[in-house]
């Protein structure tokens, strides 16, 4: 197993979940909170850690990696940052859609 540990979490500007290595793991999300927590759950059964491991490793707790990993929408985003950067990887934000307007919103 990859060792897991604290770490810092740096925003950026894509909507990829990238290894700390060469070769970035592109990720295709929708608003759907039980896709990110399969991708956590993936990416975690990727370094061979067990859910304890994970959540000693991100400073949270069993429970909240499983809420995570089942795809609980309420999860502190905190805590979710703190996980994927546990894991060894990045999360940034691209914006798809630059109509201001789509869906409601006004500019």
């Amino acid at each position: 197993m990859k060792k897991l540990s604290r770490a810092g979490i740096t925003a950026s500007s894509t909507l990829t979940v990238e290894t700390n290595s060469a070769d970035p793991i592109h990720v295709v999300m929708t608003n759907s909170a039980a896709e990110l927590g399969a991708e956590i759950r993936r990416l975690r059964k990727l370094r061979q850690a067990t859910q304890q491991e994970l959540a000693r490793a991100s400073g949270t707790g069993v429970r909240f990696i499983g809420d995570l990993e089942n795809g609980k929408p309420t999860c502190q985003l905190s805590k979710v940052l703190a996980t994927i950067t546990a894991l060894g990887f990045q999360m940034s934000l691209t914006i798809a859609d630059t109509n201001p307007t789509h869906k409601g919103l006004k500019s």
